[in-house]
Formats: structure tokens, sequence, C-alpha cells
């Protein structure tokens, strides 16, 4: 998916969420995206450290020839 259509989706989201909460949304709705985007970026960090992780151990383990 394009970084257009996903954020075309979120705002979509947070515009509806709005609508429904009112006004304690304008205040609320900052928070939560940014734990979203913290969230987002630790499930990134981790998986890029659990294969560089993967690919040391594998090669630690393979004989040299």
């Amino acid at each position: 998916i394009s970084a257009f259509v996903y954020a075309a989706i979120v705002f979509a989201n947070f515009h509806a969420l709005g609508r429904v909460l009112g006004a304690q949304a304008a205040n609320t709705m900052p928070i939560i995206a940014l734990g979203i985007i913290a969230a987002v970026l630790l499930f990134q960090f981790v998986r890029a450290f659990l294969a560089r992780r993967a690919r040391l151990s594998q090669a630690a383990s393979e004989p040299m020839s």
C-alpha cells in the first residue's frame, strides 16, 4: 500500500472518530496518534533487530570453507 493511501485511510478514520467523539477528541486524538506511531516504530525496530540477530547467529553456526 502506498503512503498516500495509508495516510488517507488514517485521516478518514480520525475524522470519523472526531465526529463521533466531538470536542473531547481534539484533545485526545494527538496522543492516540503519537501512541500509534510509537508502536509502529517499536515494532519495526524489534523486527529488524531480531532479523539481524538471526542472520548473525546463522552465519556464526555455518562452518568456514
